[in-house]
């Protein structure tokens, strides 16, 4: 740092290109995808909302101090300059980093410099909970370099985190504190928001403070910081996984949460353990206390139901009062010192704001941390009300990890530190596994211990795991609240086991290799052009290919078809389950829920000619045999471009006229591995079909079934469901015709417009998307949406270079009409291919049909209707266990109902998928 105030001017902001945001995708599962009724939280809100707000002091000003400014200190700098400072001695930088992930996003930091050793000194970042608190008041109240005195001058804070560190604290998420973000779309709702700003965020410090480039990083929190530090952290590690830019890695060591709210599904039933307080002070009547436990349990059952829906209740606390804390924050001379954006307004120490995850668990990314070395301290003050040490060692001593065994078994210790006890240790001789865990002084029998130590020579051995739990009697005083703060800190900067970083190698086109904001997902390795069909005369069909962001040396590989007849994959890999998403400024944004979170994935343009797949007159495609063949030898010179990917797991998926493609391709991709061993170097495992039309004659009865939805939404009048009902017929008999006769253009033309006319049609008076009820239909654009954005992406020249598309080709398609009406007349259409599906079951392949009960198409009833036919044959051989629940393995997210093989030797559908 050449000078002891940086500032960064107002307008000035950093503009690295975008890296990828990844976090586990859903599963999504067979059967009805649905959303559930979000039930009424004003308890559970109430509860939940109590986060962290007792430690803090508030900002309502104070009559007296209104009139009062700031006051300065003068600092002698090395060279004999003398600088007016207004917290502490050392070297500081204060003002804004303009995150490029947003529109106009502006995050207020305030960052210190260590006392002791600062060129090697670690950096630390602070987030205050809330949601919604400044960590402004932690670093003038409780952890920063000073305190405010009623006069507004400053106090050094003897026990300041900065003895160790250097620590930047941070106003997070957006319009929180000093940070600001007048663009409503820059509005954060949940962990996943507060993640990749925090990464991004640190990205533009390190570049404004490149002398911490490399410096090892603890991130630290406390209250509602129990969300945020983990979801960060997680996502860093998951970011320095895949960068292959030094630059952008962040030397991540650990984690730090102080009386955190982490598991709200575990830590709410405890809140009543405060009754039985370590200092025999009265809180709650006895008598009230059967009714206080009865309340715990539904609270507790609401919550976790809450982890199925996000809660909007938020707004119920208001922040307590602080006499000095605003004042000062808010003084002409303070806010011009800081760099203050004069647009932003008063300082609020709360900026309680609607937080779609307030009951969401985030304790999950804390076991992933530790499984990949990441330290974790957890420590909790035992006169904490609000998220109390008794919730917050429950949900560690559920916490599913590696060590956890080791976890939970030792010992008691008396730990000593600076000549004062902490509380009793715990160490076993020769244990792997040192956790800090525990209470102090606690009366009741079966106690936990306080901390568990192995039997360690030096303090760089102590492991990866730390609970504390901290005497309140000693750290409720002033001077030792601070000292307490500083050896957690001192605690996670010393526990053992550095992260190892994975560097994922990342390839993109060197002529854009400076017009990132362009990429897809540019941290991953990818592939784009064409193969030419070696059954064709000319037949090139294109294909978009990216590489797994988990581990893509080992992870299977997807194949996705996306149905029409005539509909470009490219259409679903950008709005739906690709790596990125289109922007309005046709720059891309990362899609957390990519299917390349766990696989490697490619998809293709096909049959000939559509998107941007091309071919002579010649090899024009007429129906399902030309579509297994021309995947089979798709697939051959795919895999000679990356022959890394032979042998490799196999899945072959697809949505709508997918369930077409799908069960014709693989079983073609079978048995010419049959016939030709070794033909095809891919391990064919199974294949997915998300709301397909698979079986028209049994699907087609089932489209007035959707009148009645469990959205309860109006598509329908009576009379027009009766109606339909009785059309049903008339074109499930033309369909029969046309199976029959596919040779007869006329019927099978006759038997796709009935559907269209009699069993479709009448569902648009009611105006809504015709893939989503929920949403309404912008009748103005095809398919009901506008893909204007994605047009303009895939037709600038800038990306067809990118892509290689054929120079000759005209603009992008999402749908080819020309390859569309073959299949209709052709008889494709009507035909039935759940046969295909029966043969493959028989064979041992796996089966995944999925269906989202929103869906007016392809709708769920019609795909269960046809799935059922496997519980009746008796050759099928299957026995399946009805309407059980499939859930998000990650975030606990209900997706629906499920139907699977109740034989245990058989593989599940979610196993690779």
């Amino acid at each position: 740092m050449s000078s002891e105030i940086a500032p960064l001017l107002n307008g000035q902001s950093f503009q690295p290109y975008r890296e990828s945001f990844e976090s586990d995708a859903p599963v999504r599962s067979y059967a009805r995808v649905h959303k559930l009724r979000v039930p009424p939280f004003a308890l559970l809100g109430a509860i939940c909302l109590l986060l962290g707000v007792s430690v803090w002091r508030g900002a309502i000003p104070n009559p007296q101090t209104d009139a009062l400014q700031a006051k300065p200190i003068l600092v002698t700098t090395a060279n004999g300059v003398q600088q007016e400072h207004y917290c502490g001695s050392t070297k500081q930088d204060s003002g804004y980093i303009k995150l490029p992930n947003k529109v106009d996003d502006h995050y207020f930091f305030w960052y210190f410099e260590a006392r002791h050793g600062p060129e090697t000194a670690p950096l630390v970042l602070w987030l205050t909970g809330g949601p919604g608190g400044s960590s402004m008041m932690a670093l003038l109240t409780e952890n920063g370099p000073c305190r405010v005195r009623p006069d507004l001058s400053t106090e050094t804070n003897p026990y300041s985190w900065t003895n160790a560190a250097n620590v930047v604290w941070l106003d997070q998420p957006t319009n929180v504190g000093f940070s600001y973000g007048p663009d409503p779309t820059d509005a954060d709702e949940d962990e996943s928001n507060v993640a990749e700003n925090i990464y991004w965020f640190l990205q533009g410090f390190l570049e404004r403070h490149p002398e911490l480039q490399g410096r090892e990083f603890f991130i630290s929190g406390e209250s509602y910081g129990g969300h945020y530090v983990p979801a960060a952290a997680h996502f860093i590690s998951q970011q320095n996984r895949r960068t292959r830019d030094d630059a952008l890695r962040i030397n991540l060591q650990g984690i730090s949460v102080g009386n955190g709210w982490t598991n709200p599904v575990i830590q709410s039933p405890h809140f009543i353990d405060m009754a039985t307080n370590a200092y025999n002070i009265s809180l709650v009547d006895p008598s009230t206390m059967p009714a206080l436990e009865k309340a715990a349990a539904i609270c507790g059952q609401k919550i976790e139901a809450c982890q199925t829906q996000p809660s909007l209740d938020t707004d119920v606390l208001k922040c307590i009062a602080n006499d000095f804390i605003a004042p000062y924050l808010n003084s002409p001379n303070l806010r011009k010192f800081l760099h203050v954006d004069e647009r932003v307004g008063d300082w609020q120490m709360c900026s309680f704001a609607n937080s779609y995850d307030v009951v969401m668990s985030t304790s999950s990314f804390v076991g992933d941390l530790l499984d990949d070395g990441v330290r974790v301290l957890i420590y909790a003050g035992d006169a904490d009300l609000e998220c109390n040490w008794s919730g917050n060692l429950a949900w560690l001593q559920a916490l599913e990890w590696t060590g956890a065994s080791a976890f939970n078994a030792a010992d008691m210790h008396d730990m000593v530190i600076d000549g004062e006890s902490a509380g009793p240790a715990c160490y076993r001789a020769g244990d792997d596994q040192q956790i800090l865990q525990g209470s102090r002084a606690l009366t009741r029998p079966g106690c936990p211990p306080l901390i568990r130590l192995k039997n360690m020579s030096s303090p760089q051995e102590l492991t990866p795991l730390v609970w504390a739990e901290v005497d309140a009697a000693a750290t409720r005083r002033n001077a030792r609240a601070s000292r307490w703060g500083l050896v957690a800190l001192l605690l996670a900067i010393l526990v053992l086991l550095v992260f190892t970083v994975v560097n994922v190698i990342t390839s993109v086109e060197p002529s854009l290799a400076a017009d990132r904001n362009y990429l897809c997902d540019p941290a991953s390795k990818q592939d784009a052009g064409y193969v030419k069909l070696a059954n064709k005369i000319d037949d090139h069909y294109f294909y978009w290919y990216f590489e797994s962001r988990r581990s893509p040396a080992t992870d299977p590989l997807v194949l996705w078809l996306t149905g029409g007849p005539g509909g470009s994959s490219i259409l679903a890999m950008l709005p739906e389950n690709g790596p990125c998403k289109i922007m309005p400024n046709i720059a891309t944004e990362t899609n957390p829920y990519s299917w390349t979170t766990q696989a490697n994935v490619v998809w293709l343009d096909q049959p000939t000619s559509v998107g941007f797949s091309y071919g002579s007159q010649q090899d024009k495609d007429f129906d399902e045999t030309n579509v297994g063949e021309n995947i089979y030898w798709f697939l051959q010179g795919f895999l000679e471009k990356h022959p890394e990917l032979e042998g490799r797991k196999f899945f072959i998926t697809g949505e709508s006229y997918g369930g077409h493609y799908v069960p014709v391709a693989a079983p073609y991709i079978w048995e010419q591995k049959r016939i030709n061993a070794g033909s095809l170097k891919l391990d064919l495992q199974g294949i997915a079909v998300g709301n397909g039309l698979t079986n028209p004659i049994i699907q087609y009865p089932y489209n007035p079934d959707m009148a009645n939805n469990v959205y309860n939404i109006s598509l329908l009048t009576p009379a027009q469901t009766q109606q339909m009902r009785s059309d049903a017929a008339e074109c499930v008999d033309l369909t029969h015709k046309c199976q029959l006769d596919n040779a007869n253009l006329s019927i099978c033309s006759d038997a796709q417009g009935c559907w269209k006319q009699k069993l479709i049609a009448p569902f648009e008076a009611a105006q809504r998307n015709r893939y989503d009820i929920r949403q309404p239909c912008h009748s103005d654009f095809p398919l009901c949406n506008n893909f204007s954005d994605i047009h303009a992406y895939l037709d600038s020249p800038r990306v067809r270079e990118m892509l290689l598309v054929d120079s000759e080709l005209g603009p992008w398609l999402e749908i080819n009409k020309d390859v569309f009406e073959t299949f209709v007349t052709d008889g494709d259409w009507s035909m039935s291919y759940d046969t295909y599906i029966a043969d493959l079951l028989n064979d041992g392949l796996r089966v995944l049909i999925y269906a989202g009960d929103a869906d007016l198409m392809c709708n769920w009833i019609g795909n269960r209707a046809w799935t059922e036919l496997y519980h009746q044959e008796p050759q099928m051989h299957h026995t399946f266990s009805p309407g059980t629940t499939t859930r998000n393995h990650h975030t606990l997210t209900t997706c629906g109902m499920i139907d699977e093989p109740l034989d245990a030797s058989r593989p599940t559908t979610d196993e690779e998928m």
